[in-house]
């Protein structure tokens, strides 16, 4: 009789410690889908609100954005740039078609519907976003000489995507790199995701002390070599 006890203690005891497992997972996984769902939320809000912004300036040629806060803190100027049509068309049509895609990634990872080859296709996409943010962001920071804060609220969405996706894949073994697989451990993700930030602040806060010492950014070199 004792040992029969013993028995279904232990057996309790394994079936809560798999509880407690599914549960962790379950936030883990729960954690890089809010994610990717807030993110995608902020980051396709924040390109719609500059479409009608540019609708509104077909429209009215002297329209000024609410966002034109400042001469440096100016979206008008931004996207009455060349800059702002890298294919021909708004820039912010890219976000309306991508950000979409990210917020039913995370719906995937809610219910454990994902399919691997969806989420490298998201992976791709939002790496090469962030490659374009960071391109952007040195345009208008040292060649326009205006930020947008609406175009920066999208950069920081696309990055947060790019980088739980990233983690995601490589904990599922989708990306087996080790140097990769290295740097999304979790607290080396956490400092990765630190330094990348620190430089995108130290690449605009450079651009504003060059500015105030009255260098003329805007003859630096153009990085988007078909706009030259």
């Amino acid at each position: 009789m004792i040992n029969n006890i013993n028995k279904n203690f232990d057996n309790s005891v394994k079936n809560n410690n798999n509880i407690i497992s599914i549960f962790s997972k379950n936030i883990k996984t729960n954690y890089l889908a809010y994610i990717l769902v807030i993110s995608s939320l902020f980051g396709y809000y924040a390109a719609f609100t500059l479409l009608l912004n540019r609708i509104e300036y077909y429209k009215n040629p002297n329209f000024i954005p609410p966002c034109s806060i400042n001469p440096w803190l100016d979206c008008g100027t931004v996207m009455k740039s060349k800059w702002a049509y890298l294919f021909g068309f708004p820039n912010t049509i890219i976000g309306l078609s991508t950000y979409p895609m990210a917020f039913l990634t995370g719906l995937t990872l809610f219910f454990e519907r994902n399919n691997k080859y969806f989420i490298l296709f998201c992976l791709l996409i939002s790496g090469i976003g962030v490659i374009t943010n960071i391109a952007l962001l040195y345009i208008s920071a040292f060649l326009i000489s205006a930020l947008c804060p609406w175009c920066i609220l999208a950069g920081v969405a696309t990055s947060n995507i790019f980088f739980a996706v990233l983690k995601y894949s490589t904990e599922r073994g989708y990306i087996t790199n080790k140097t990769i697989a290295s740097i999304t451990k979790q607290n080396n993700h956490i400092f990765t995701i630190i330094i990348y930030y620190l430089l995108m602040f130290f690449l605009v806060f450079s651009s504003v002390q060059l500015r105030e010492l009255g260098v003329e950014t805007y003859k630096f070199k153009d990085p988007i070599f078909w706009l030259k």
